[in-house]
């Protein structure tokens, strides 16, 4: 039989050890709370972040479109004076088109006044 010192004894050491217990349970716990509460904060940040690379994304978009304007502006300006000569070089072909359609409108009117004459005149115009 144990005697009263003992279980006494035994008592004391099972509280301590059931404190020792307790008290690292409490710390466990508490770890686990700061765990928990840590993966909370890290998934309000990513979840930010992830609306911070959207915005980035919609951005990069905006300035990707714009800069294909800009390219086409600048494709304009750059061919802009081959353009003009291109013009200019149609406008006197089209200008020389009608001094020679005037011209061969005038041959055939001289051509067609030639052949009059030459029928009024008959054989004797003709040059031996």
């Amino acid at each position: 039989m144990v005697s009263l010192g003992a279980a006494q004894a035994q008592l004391r050491e099972a509280t301590l050890a059931e404190s020792r217990s307790q008290a690292l349970l409490d710390d466990h716990s508490n770890q686990v709370d700061a765990a928990g509460a840590q993966v909370v904060a890290l998934r309000r940040q990513q979840n930010e972040l992830r609306a911070q690379l959207g915005e980035w994304h919609r951005q990069s978009s905006r300035l990707h479109t714009e800069a294909e304007r800009c390219n086409v502006i600048w494709r304009w300006v750059r061919n802009a004076p081959l353009l003009a000569a291109q013009r200019d070089e149609m406008v006197s072909e089209v200008e020389l088109l009608g001094i020679l359609r005037d011209t061969q409108a005038k041959a055939d009117a001289a051509r067609d006044a030639l052949e009059h004459l030459t029928d009024e005149l008959g054989p004797r115009a003709t040059p031996n």
